[in-house]
């Protein structure tokens, strides 16, 4: 997912979530190719269909079957994968889950934002950290 966009690849089973982070997204000026998906197993499917690979991954903790952990575990262990930033959104605070989500690999770890201002909030924040300050591994 390059060309000249930042290639989001968003990870979660609430759609509610999903279309607020679309939103949040096309309010902010830099360009984003948000791609999405609703389960850790279809995630991985389509990161191993060449050639999809997006510049970062959202994660949501909690999916259905397989959880973002066990995903992102499996990510860190797939040598094309691997180097992708992960971030994990979630709706649990809790220090045990937060530890075990850096644990697996996670690059960060965020809570779930439940509006559209806060989302946005979020959008600019790895826009800004991800799309503009960081260098990224690319293909």
């Amino acid at each position: 997912m390059n060309n000249g966009r930042l290639g989001v690849l968003c990870v979660d089973d609430d759609n509610d979530h999903v279309e607020l982070l679309r939103r949040a997204a096309t309010k902010d000026a830099r360009p984003l190719d948000l791609h999405a998906e609703t389960s850790g197993d279809a995630a991985l499917r389509w990161l191993r269909t060449p050639p999809n690979r997006p510049d970062i991954i959202l994660l949501d903790v909690e999916l259905p079957g397989r959880d973002g952990l066990s995903v992102v575990r499996e990510l860190k262990s797939d040598p094309r994968l691997k180097a992708i930033p992960v971030l994990m959104l979630s709706g649990v605070s809790e220090a045990r889950r937060v530890r075990d989500a850096y644990e697996c690999g996670a690059n960060m770890y965020f809570l779930k934002p439940s509006t559209l201002e806060k989302y946005t909030e979020l959008v600019a924040l790895f826009l800004t950290l991800w799309g503009a300050l960081a260098l990224l591994p690319g293909d």
